[in-house]
């Protein structure tokens, strides 16, 4: 797809920052200042559509309304891809990786073969070695809690589970299913009361240390043998219609570090795709690639 730049410029807040203060969570508090760079491509609607469309005067207009800064990012190289599935790969997946007539949630069947390519990608797997591998994941509280939180809640209800696991065990020949178990055990202790438990943790931590906001894990590098990955499943990527119809795709601009793996389902046209946007160590992303598609070969 050709791209083509019409203009280039520096887009400035066009109104002053509010004083007022609002209110926030030691959960709000937590989480980095930062924002998650995404990028929408749109369609001319046909020869007729209007002439101003995607003018750049209209696009600095509303740009002008947000600030906006640049974070952190990895301090190791690394390159990105997108490596689509169809509904078909992700069918066979689920059916294969359980066993015994059983079948994987989409989610626990994708991250589960997702690690296990990278383990062996990064070639974590060195004989006469025990070496572990964590896996971290994102989890939304708002319906685990007892009663869930109300629809409209607009603070921060995101939780992070972890695994760790011999690579031994997760790069073992068979099914996911035992992968797979490792993984749903993770985000299934993420439960009504693990979440408040945490939150009575985070009251008291943050009394003690002089505030929420000084517990942010900043910097950080996250080793080659882990694995990161949030899911964009179920929210409304390709709701956003600011009246030139429903984006062509929809994805993140950027990704910040390396073994950041994001789970973004593609445009709800019918064929179920499920596009694994994944970050790795330049030479291990091409083995990634390799094995990523030969592992759904079943």
């Amino acid at each position: 797809m050709a791209v083509e730049i019409v203009e280039s410029s520096m887009v400035t807040a066009g109104e002053a920052t509010p004083e007022h203060r609002i209110w926030l969570s030691n959960l709000d508090l937590l989480v980095a200042r930062s924002h998650t760079p995404t990028v929408y491509v749109y369609r001319r609607t046909g020869p007729d559509s209007d002439p101003a469309f995607f003018s750049p005067d209209v696009l600095k207009a509303a740009l002008s309304k947000y600030s906006r800064r640049r974070g952190g990012g990895s301090k190791l190289p690394f390159d990105s891809a997108i490596l689509p599935m169809s509904k078909n790969q992700l069918n066979a997946l689920r059916g294969a990786g359980a066993g015994a007539g059983k079948r994987l949630s989409t989610f626990t069947a994708v991250v589960a073969h997702v690690w296990r390519c990278a383990c062996k990608a990064r070639g974590l797997a060195v004989a006469g070695t025990e070496a572990a591998t964590r896996l971290y994941m994102t989890a939304d509280a708002r319906t685990r809690l007892h009663p869930p939180l109300p629809r409209g809640y607009l603070g921060n209800a995101i939780f992070r589970a972890s695994v760790v696991a011999k690579v031994s065990d997760i790069v073992a020949a068979g099914p996911l299913g035992a992968v797979a178990e490792k993984v749903s055990a993770a985000t299934a202790r993420l439960d009504d009361g693990y979440v408040r438990s945490l939150v009575d943790h985070l009251e008291q931590t943050a009394a003690a240390s002089g505030g929420a906001a000084g517990l942010r894990k900043g910097e950080w590098v996250m080793p080659e043998s882990d694995l990161w990955v949030i899911s964009w499943q179920g929210l409304p990527l390709y709701d956003a219609d600011f009246g030139w119809g429903r984006p062509a795709f929809m994805g993140r601009a950027c990704l910040q570090f390396s073994g950041l793996v994001y789970l973004v389902p593609g445009r709800d046209d019918g064929d179920g795709r499920l596009d694994v946007v994944v970050s790795m160590e330049p030479e291990s992303l091409v083995k990634f690639k390799d094995v990523f598609y030969e592992g759904l070969k079943c």
